[in-house]
């Protein structure tokens, strides 16, 4: 399974909930948006390769993780520091990637076809709905 560090996703939403606190001045939403446009890539290729019940546990995550966060931020406006810090955070998160020996593009395609649920969210997602 990989560690919630290696996703992007667990990263932004830090960044949200630093930012919906106060507690840094550079908004999310932009990196939300791009996130919610990948996402939506790779919930269809879930779809392709059949992956039903995976689909239905990244949805429920992606909600809280992303769904929530777009909704609760959304009048916000992105200004040109936010997007250059939403690439400079996703630098740091490739370099943190691959100094860990964990390609993000080799995980992401492998990740489409396989039925195994990978990210500890689905994961724990999946345990509480077989526990229901």
């Amino acid at each position: 399974m990989l560690r919630a560090d290696y996703i992007f996703s667990y990263w932004i939403f830090i960044w949200f909930l630093l930012y919906y606190f106060r507690l840094i001045n550079y908004n999310p939403f932009f990196a939300i948006i791009i996130g919610l446009i990948f996402n939506t890539l790779q919930l269809l290729g879930y779809l392709y390769y059949k992956n039903y019940k995976k689909s239905i546990l990244f949805i429920i995550g992606n909600f809280f993780l992303k769904i929530i966060p777009f909704y609760l931020i959304k009048n916000k406006t992105i200004k040109q520091k936010d997007i250059l810090f939403t690439i400079f955070l996703f630098v740091i998160f490739l370099i943190y990637s691959h100094y860990n020996d964990k390609n993000q593009f080799t995980f992401f395609f492998k990740n489409l076809k396989t039925k195994n649920i990978n990210d500890q969210l689905s994961y724990y997602l999946n345990k509480l709905f077989n526990n229901l």
